[in-house]
């Protein structure tokens, strides 16, 4: 188990600065180029359904994320960011006696899977 979710770990990467109109389709394609993905997604904002401008692609191996991270990445004629993924976790904290409602405020958020590498 620690090792498929090593191997996870190695194989995601961070796409940042995506054209609002870059679809699945045209971000597939580009990055399949390098090699097999198993698992790709355009984030997407939860109430209007637009792109949010970022994405992450994970693949079969992770020897071929080196050589993503190498080259320069333009889509739609923007230049986008790669980078490796951690798996950190971030999730909405819900106060106790309001689960279910979506009438309630927090300021609190729970952010899981950081590395024991990070200080800060």
């Amino acid at each position: 188990m620690i090792y498929i979710q090593y191997l996870e770990i190695c194989s995601k990467i961070f796409v940042g600065g995506l054209a609002r109109e870059t679809s699945s389709a045209q971000f597939l394609e580009h990055f399949g180029k390098y090699g097999e993905i198993t698992d790709s997604v355009i984030m997407k904002d939860r109430k209007t359904g637009q792109p949010r401008g970022f994405g992450f692609v994970t693949y079969a191996e992770p020897s071929v994320v080196d050589k993503v991270i190498e080259d320069t990445h333009i889509i739609n004629g923007k230049q986008v960011r790669i980078s490796f993924s951690l798996n950190v976790e971030i999730k909405r904290t819900i106060p106790k006696g309001a689960a279910g409602s979506k009438d309630f405020k927090t300021r609190k958020i729970f952010v899981g899977g950081i590395p024991s590498t990070v200080s800060e």
